[in-house]
């Protein structure tokens, strides 16, 4: 029984107004009762709010209800667990600063000046420090060293090549590595060094790195070179150049060197010291500190010459066969533009080339008066000198030279004067002139032992007047220096006996019409004098003809490209301790009907290339087809026309 009337479906949220509405009409009902209406109003109440235990709580006053108890527990021990990690985490920041361990709290950094000289000493000092709170262990730390950069000194001193061990770092403690070295390299160039540590924080398993780095500019050496020259000159003049160097620092410089690159039109007549090269290039070896000394260098300029020329130096040291620039400097001499000038061409070309033995040069000589006064008394000499001489036999023979322009010719010159040559008594401004000249080489090495030789042309000129006046200008050219190829020989030939007269080919000889004759096609290189170094010999098979695979090669390697038809011979090296290389393959020749009576080629030119390592040029040689008129072969020569 509802006491209060209609029992109603209250809504969770006015159960706290409902009770308290309920609990008023109670108190209301009871104090308007009798004593039998109230006992039952009392019990009624009793048994609607009384707990198991039978007591009555105090409605007096009111509370929600405790619904939902899982939903709140659960809420209460996220929020419970969620208190203590945030404790923890806070302890964690609190006893152990989160980023201890990080490469932000080591400092690692290479402190060195900004500039050095080459030649001096410097001081290198790499540095570290623990900024965070935790100690470090393991702490090892290596350098890479540039090579412009030689350690004489470090503290402390390393355990190996350029590397520290230094253990354990606490906390904010910090230390350095001084080191103390020679500087060399080349003057304006970038030194940079690098620097790399490695360690452990405590509590942890994993190592940490860190890289400091530093440069510094190489500005200027302690070598020093200075250059001073003749200021003005003709062509013809003699003139000197001269280059100073100085070792102004505190050590010894090993494998020192100077080196000049001379201007155009210069004719070197002499050098004090004499050049350890034959050329441009000496040796200085050790220079101690305070060392000093000259180059000197003479010679005139030929007629082509004007205007500005410059003579450059450079003062350095070998280092591993590299020449490492210490110090650079030049002279400017100003030449005052000549009144005959001499041009020489040879075989078509204004410098010097190698030759071979046999060669034939042809040489034309131009001559022309560029002033503006009358030249007299011309005389042109055009000289040879060959290397080397032995007994009086050189590279050329006054027999081997042939000259049109009616010049008298001796052992070693050509001369023209006015009495052979009429236009040389007087060029007027602008006039000019022309001799062809051929010279024909020595045919092979004639001076055992000599490995090296060489031919030397120049022309000389001078004029005995000017306008009229005696006054003698005198002219050169530049004088053109010939080097000789090795003496190498090359022959290509076809066989079907070789010369044991032994058959090394197979079917018909003479060859038939139908029917496969094999040959066997040789190739043999023979050289005495120098180094030779990537040889490369080919030829194209014709349509007709195949290879059949058979081949023998002395040294190298032999390739052959079935697309093209084409045999290739190769050989990186041939010192001249091999005198002799051969190699032959084997062809097969199949004529068709068409051929009767005809000679086939076995093989197209022979095409060799190769470098001379000693003359610096490459030698080429051709050689015609072989055929089957095997003309090397004592048995079967005169056995290749074709046959029915």
């Amino acid at each position: 029984m509802w006491p209060f009337g209609k029992k109603e479906e209250v809504a969770e949220g006015d159960v706290f107004a409902k009770a308290r509405q309920l609990l008023k009409s109670a108190v209301i009902a009871t104090r308007g009762k009798k004593g039998d209406d109230k006992a039952q109003l009392e019990r009624e109440v009793r048994e609607l709010y009384s707990e198991p235990d039978g007591t009555i709580p105090d409605l007096t006053t009111l509370e929600r209800a405790r619904s939902h108890r899982i939903r709140n527990w659960l809420i209460a021990t996220t929020v419970f667990f969620g208190l203590l990690a945030t404790a923890a985490w806070a302890g964690f920041f609190v006893f152990k600063p989160f980023g201890a361990w990080g490469p932000e709290d080591f400092d690692l950094a290479i402190e060195m000046p900004e500039s050095v000289k080459s030649g001096e000493e410097a001081t290198v000092t790499i540095r570290y420090r623990n900024v965070g709170r935790t100690a470090l262990s393991s702490l090892e730390i290596t350098a890479k060293m540039p090579p412009g950069f030689i350690v004489r000194k470090s503290d402390p001193v390393p355990i190996g090549p350029d590397r520290w061990v230094l253990g354990s770092l606490s906390a904010g403690s910090s230390g350095s590595i001084v080191l103390t070295g020679k500087v060399l390299g080349v003057p304006s160039s970038l030194v940079d060094m690098r620097a790399f540590a490695t360690y452990v924080p405590m509590d942890f398993n994993s190592p940490f790195q860190a890289v400091g780095s530093g440069a510094f500019t190489i500005v200027g050496s302690t070598m020093e070179l200075t250059a001073t020259s003749t200021e003005r000159v003709m062509p013809g003049e003699p003139l000197e150049a001269t280059f100073s160097w100085g070792n102004y620092g505190s050590d010894e410089v090993k494998n020192a060197g100077f080196r000049v690159a001379l201007p155009p039109g210069f004719v070197t007549a002499s050098s004090s010291p004499g050049p350890t090269d034959g050329k441009s290039f000496w040796k200085l070896g050790t220079l101690a500190p305070g060392a000093e000394g000259k180059v000197k260098i003479r010679g005139s300029f030929d007629s082509s010459a004007k205007g500005a020329a410059v003579f450059t130096g450079d003062l350095g040291y070998d280092d591993a066969g590299t020449f490492v620039l210490q110090a650079t400097t030049s002279t400017s001499i100003g030449v005052i533009g000549g009144d005959l000038v001499i041009s020489t061409l040879v075989n078509g070309s204004m410098g010097a080339m190698p030759v071979n033995f046999g060669d034939t040069l042809h040489i034309s000589i131009d001559y022309a008066n560029r002033s503006e006064a009358e030249l007299g008394d011309v005389t042109l000499v055009a000289r040879f000198a060959g290397q080397p001489t032995v007994d009086g036999k050189t590279v050329f023979t006054s027999s081997s030279i042939s000259e049109a322009s009616k010049g008298t010719v001796s052992a070693n010159s050509i001369v023209w004067t006015k009495k052979e040559v009429p236009e040389l008594e007087k060029l007027a401004p602008g006039d000019e002139g022309s001799f062809d000249v051929t010279l024909k080489l020595a045919g092979a090495p004639f001076a055992p032992g000599a490995k090296t030789y060489s031919l030397d042309f120049w022309v000389e000129g001078a004029a005995g007047t000017v306008n009229k006046v005696a006054k003698t200008r005198k002219v050169t050219s530049t004088k053109m220096t010939f080097p000789f190829y090795s003496d190498l020989r090359f022959k290509a030939e076809s066989r079907y006996y070789n010369d044991d007269e032994e058959v090394v080919g197979t079917g018909p000889l003479p060859p038939k019409a139908g029917s496969e004759t094999t040959y066997r096609i040789f190739w043999t290189v023979e050289n005495a004098l120098h180094e030779l170094s990537n040889l490369n010999v080919e030829t194209k098979l014709p349509d007709n003809v195949r290879f059949t695979g058979k081949n023998d090669v002395s040294a190298g390697e032999l390739k052959y490209d079935a697309d093209k038809k084409i045999m290739i011979w190769s050989l990186n090296r041939m010192p001249t301790s091999i005198g002799k290389a051969t190699m032959d393959f084997e062809v097969g020749l199949t004529p068709s009907s068409a051929a009767i009576g005809n000679i086939l080629p076995l093989t197209g030119e022979a095409r060799l290339d190769v470098l001379d390592t000693v003359a610096n040029g490459h030698i080429l040689k051709t050689l015609d087809a072989v055929d089957t008129s095997l003309a090397g072969d004592p048995l079967g020569r005169g056995k290749g026309v074709v046959a029915k």
